[in-house]
Order: structure tokens, then C-alpha cells, then sequence
């Protein structure tokens, strides 16, 4: 009985040191239980670095506008970031408020049924800072003295990857439908919880998406008078750096990585409007809040070199003639990484 021949091994087959697939996106949407992204496990083999919650409340009664931004680690809260617009005007920091709010270490721990992140300073029943959720999706987020609100998650969460070998990402976002107290009034609003997956000892802020890659970002929900809704993800840049996420109140539900973005800025170079062109025929549009005409409301800069600009509006799809009644579309832009968009030039990476 002969043996069967061996196959020639190539010897000039090409060898890589590493793939390389630009910053091409993977996404789509991800039903998870409410515990899902707490205790800081790695997710398709990135360690979790950055857990970043935002979003803005309505005051019921007065119309103030209020935003804010939590910045933390699995271990440590960090920054805390709090803006407050008057009716028809931008938002403003709360003085003292980045300084007063807790940083320190966290627990990632169950308490009385409910896991979640806890500062480490104080009781359960008096936290200085608290992200947790309950079995059946209840969610309290507390910064004390300025925020105090809970409410369920809506939809499903939203997930990117990119599969670089030198700046991997996962990107996982959840929407909270939430109502409470800001600053000791009623308010309802939404919040947005993200999970930040990145390589090794990375960090967005020196990444780069945040130098050079990344060009427009927004995170939205959008609810209409009707009680319908729709929830997105849309971002773009360079690479490949792209995506398209929607899910609406119907079950009609869409992920594309065929984006295309246009941005009209005022002259201060904050986002005015911006159109993002799907490859369905699709078109969303990002414009600032109405209900503040003298302002956007825009956002200070943050004391961060590169900072993006960031800016709050409401994102509806053209044609559709429904009319909104709450809205958190957070804007984030790099005006010199747009322009070079716009004008085909490749980054200094």
C-alpha cells in the first residue's frame, strides 16, 4: 500500500508579523441580562478599561437642561463632569461640582440582590457614588447631591468591534429610561452605561480614535409624542471606522457598517447639523435641541489636549414627520479630523 503524496510546503508564502485590518467595524445588537458588563471581565479578549456613563434630564417643572459625564475605571471612579443649561441657553459647568463628586475606589459586588459598582467609602444605604441594577433591570445611578435617578434599560445593547492588532476595541452601549432628582428637582431624561474594551494597558485618551481615527460619534434615543421610540449608535471616521446601529419601538431594527457623515458647524466649529447617509437609502439627522435656540446647548471644552467638541440635539430620520417629546443625543466631534474627512487627507497616526 503506498502512501498517499505529501503536499509541498510554500516556502515563499508571505509571512505577517500581524493582521491588519484597519479600523474596520464589526457590530450588531447584543440581549444581555441586566448584570452584563459589571465586575470588569474581558470581552473577546480585551480587558474592560473605561466604563463611561452620560446623559441628560429634563427639569419637569422649570425646563432646565442638565448633562453629565462619569468616567471610571473597574476599580476607581474618576472624573465627573456636570453641566446645567437654562431654558434657550448652552450649558454651563456647575461650579465646584467635578471637585465635590466622589473619586476613589469602587467595588464591582452584589448588595441585597443588587450587583453593581459602590464607592468604597461609604454604606450601601448612603453612597457618595453608585451604578447598580436588580435582577429585574431596575437601575439607580447616585452622585450625591447632584444626581439621584433610576429607571430600565430600553432595547437591546449595542456592540462594536475592531479587530486591529495594535488598537483593538469593544464597544458595548445600554440605554436607561430613567426619572428622579437632579440638583434636589424632578427631572426624566436617559442615560447611557458604555463598556470600553481595549488592548493591554490602553486607554481611549491616548488611542488612536481619540487622535486622529475617530471624527463624529453620537449615542441617541429619541422618544415621540405617539410613545414610539428609536435608539443608535452612529459613528465615523478613517479606516473603516464606521457604523450604524438603530432599533425602534416596532421591532424594525438595523446594523450597517456603510456610513457616511456630513457636518455643517457653527463658527465656533460645534456641530449645527449633521446628516449620516446609510447604505440603504437610509438618513438620520443630528440637530441641535430646539427648545434652546439661543444656544445648542454646547458644552465647555474639557481640559484635555485633542478634546472633542460635544453638543446636545436630537437625531429623527428624514421623512419622518413624528414629533418628539424627550431626547439624549450626545455629539461628539473632532473638527480637524473632519476636515480632513472631508478633504481626503490621511491622518498623522
Amino acid at each position: 500500500m503506498n502512501n498517499p503524496t505529501k503536499p509541498e510546503l510554500r516556502r515563499d508564502a508571505p509571512v505577517r508579523d500581524f493582521g491588519c485590518y484597519g479600523f474596520q467595524t464589526i457590530n450588531g445588537f447584543v440581549k444581555a441580562n441586566p448584570d452584563f458588563g459589571f465586575g470588569g471581565h474581558p470581552l473577546n479578549g480585551m480587558p474592560l478599561q473605561t466604563i463611561w456613563m452620560y446623559g441628560s434630564f429634563y427639569g419637569v417643572d422649570t425646563g432646565n437642561y442638565y448633562a453629565a459625564l462619569r468616567h471610571m475605571n473597574p476599580t476607581s471612579a474618576l472624573a465627573f463632569l456636570f453641566y446645567k443649561a437654562e431654558p434657550d441657553g448652552d450649558f454651563q459647568t456647575v461650579p465646584g461640582a467635578g471637585q465635590r463628586a466622589y473619586k476613589g475606589g469602587v467595588f464591582n459586588t452584589t448588595i441585597d440582590d443588587r450587583i453593581g459598582i459602590w464607592d468604597v467609602m461609604t454604606g450601601p444605604d448612603n453612597q457618595f457614588f453608585t451604578l447598580n441594577t436588580a435582577p429585574d433591570g431596575h437601575t439607580i445611578y447616585k452622585e450625591r447631591g447632584y444626581i439621584d435617578v433610576h429607571g430600565h434599560q430600553r432595547g437591546d445593547l449595542m456592540q462594536s468591534v475592531v479587530l486591529d492588532a495594535k488598537s483593538p476595541m469593544t464597544y458595548t452601549s445600554r440605554c436607561i429610561v430613567a426619572e428622579g432628582t437632579v440638583m434636589g428637582e424632578p427631572v426624566e431624561g436617559f442615560f447611557f452605561v458604555d463598556q470600553h474594551h481595549l488592548g493591554q494597558a490602553q486607554d481611549w485618551l491616548v488611542s488612536e480614535f481619540f487622535h486622529g481615527v475617530q471624527g463624529i460619534w453620537v449615542i441617541f434615543s429619541t422618544e415621540y409624542e405617539d410613545g414610539s421610540w428609536d435608539i443608535g449608535n452612529l459613528f465615523w471616521g478613517y479606516g473603516g471606522f464606521g457604523s450604524a446601529m438603530i432599533q425602534s419601538s416596532n421591532g424594525d431594527r438595523m446594523a450597517t457598517t456603510t456610513i457616511r457623515a456630513e457636518v455643517d458647524e457653527d463658527e465656533d466649529f460645534y456641530t449645527h447639523e449633521a446628516r449620516f447617509y446609510l447604505g440603504n437609502n437610509e438618513e438620520e439627522i443630528w440637530k441641535f435641541n430646539c427648545r434652546h435656540p439661543e444656544g445648542h446647548p454646547r458644552m465647555p471644552l474639557m481640559k484635555v489636549p485633542g478634546s472633542p467638541k460635544w453638543n446636545e440635539g436630537v437625531v429623527t430620520r428624514v421623512g419622518d414627520d413624528r414629533q418628539w417629546k424627550r431626547t439624549e443625543a450626545w455629539m461628539e466631534t473632532y473638527p480637524s479630523t473632519i476636515k480632513n474627512l472631508a478633504a481626503g487627507t490621511a491622518p498623522r497616526l
